[in-house]
């Protein structure tokens, strides 16, 4: 499986790789080079450049069997589908901008199976730089006035909520969702690093869905600009209410809020215990 839009089959396949097969194609583009941004465990990013535009390779490396077989057998005892290919990241994408939430444009992507328990894989996206993450929240504000500042921060609560409303109602989980996970760009929100992202049966949608907003709630401990005001703002908003006390009166509700804040707090204690932050 390959796909590849004109430009990088122009650019980033000679023309006697192209005359012979997909599988020479795969391999060029794999070995292409290029600015190693990251290299964890079997994924390696770079960071490419075409004419005036830049772009990102993700590669999805073949794992060894042993390597394969725990990464099977821990997501099936937490109840999740195993991540072993880039095109886990191609589909989430492609249900995100269903939903019409911004993220990443897919510019290529392609898939080798080696065997049952081996694969490579790539993913090519345009790149979004220079846009800033969330957790520069402080640089996004820098320069604007206390009123300029708050209409801001209140703008991008509101499309955090709606994205996560979003997804969430269509039982769709990040499953790494943190403030650091939002590109701002020229008044949009972009999220991004969706490679684990993936679709969660009803019957247990409501502990990931906990999790999730645990998670991020737990990031906005780390941004001093976001005060517990404005955690309560993304409440009203995600809950389409106007009224804390109607939400919090709900037993189901007051529950979760309980269980979210306990694992947001020990997610803080953890990351200030290791002096991750």
């Amino acid at each position: 499986m390959l796909y590849l839009e004109k430009t990088f089959k122009n650019n980033l396949i000679s023309d006697d790789v192209k005359n012979n097969n997909s599988n020479y194609a795969f391999d060029n583009i794999l070995s292409y080079k290029g600015q190693v941004v990251r290299n964890v465990a079997n994924r390696t990013t770079v960071k490419i450049k075409i004419g005036n535009s830049e772009y990102f390779i993700k590669q999805h490396n073949a794992q060894t069997y042993k390597a394969t077989l725990k990464e099977v057998l821990k997501n099936f005892l937490a109840f999740k589908k195993p991540v072993l290919s880039a095109l886990n990241e191609v589909q989430a994408i492609w249900q995100l901008e269903k939903l019409g939430i911004d993220t990443l444009t897919v510019s290529g992507y392609g898939f080798q199976k080696i065997n049952l328990f081996k694969n490579k894989s790539f993913i090519i996206t345009e790149s979004l730089e220079p846009a800033m993450d969330l957790n520069d929240l402080n640089k996004i504000v820098k320069g604007l006035n206390s009123k300029q500042s708050y209409i801001l921060k209140r703008n991008l609560i509101k499309k955090i909520s709606k994205v996560t409303k979003s997804m969430h109602e269509n039982y769709l989980v990040h499953q790494d969702f943190y403030l650091c996970h939002f590109l701002y760009k020229n008044d949009k929100l972009f999220l991004i690093d969706l490679h684990r992202m993936q679709k969660v049966n009803k019957l247990f949608f409501n502990y990931r869905k906990i999790k999730e907003l645990a998670d991020l709630f737990f990031s906005t401990k780390c941004v001093k600009e976001i005060s517990k005001t404005d955690v309560f703002y993304f409440i009203k908003c995600y809950f389409d209410n106007n009224c804390l006390k109607d939400i919090f009166a709900k037993k189901t509700n007051k529950s979760n809020f309980h269980k979210i804040e306990l694992r947001a707090n020990r997610l803080y204690k953890k990351a200030v215990r290791k002096n991750i932050i």
